[in-house]
This record gives C-alpha cells, structure tokens and sequence, in this order.
C-alpha cells in the first residue's frame, strides 16, 4: 500500500499533472490491486467529490490492455464503467 499519497488542488492536465509529481520526486497515483483503486477513489471523494483527479494511467496501443500505468505495469483488473473506455471524441487519453 502507500507510504506517501498527495493530493494537490491545483488545476492541471496529465501532462503537467504527470511532471509536477516526477518534478517532487514521485508520480502519479498507481493501484496494483482492486483495494488500492477503491483507496484512491475513496480518497478522492474525502477530498473533492468533484472535478477530475489524474492516476498514473495512460493509454498505450503497445500494452496487451491498450492502457498502462507510469510505472510500466499494465492494468491487472478491470474498474470500467459499462461502455468504457470509448475515447470519446478522440481525446480519451488518460485515466482519471
């Protein structure tokens, strides 16, 4: 599990999401398991219950899931919504 979890309130895209956390020493949130997901999500709605908070997974048309985490791994489960992912209008990148 975590030893350091942060979450930042500034507005940001992946991108610059991805860099700030490399820029501090770390990078974005990664969950190996169902139960590190359901902590971050249950983090997620203690501390905003709304907008968007950016995880360390990307799209990746090389991985066997089509999408990887920043660390490398691939996704070893499966938390879609019904109908996702469908990179609606082209822009569906990144997990959040």
């Amino acid at each position: 599990m975590y030893t350091e979890l942060g979450i930042f309130r500034e507005t940001a895209n992946w991108e610059n999401a991805k860099k700030f956390c490399e820029s501090i020493g770390g990078h974005l949130a990664v969950a190996n398991s169902i139960e590190e997901h359901e902590f971050m999500k249950a983090l997620h709605l203690l501390s905003f219950n709304k907008g968007r908070t950016w995880i360390g997974f990307r799209r990746d048309k090389t991985a066997k899931t089509g999408w990887r985490w920043v660390d490398g791994s691939t996704q070893m489960f499966n938390v879609w919504h019904q109908g996702e992912p469908n990179n609606e209008a082209g822009r569906e990148n990144y997990g959040n």
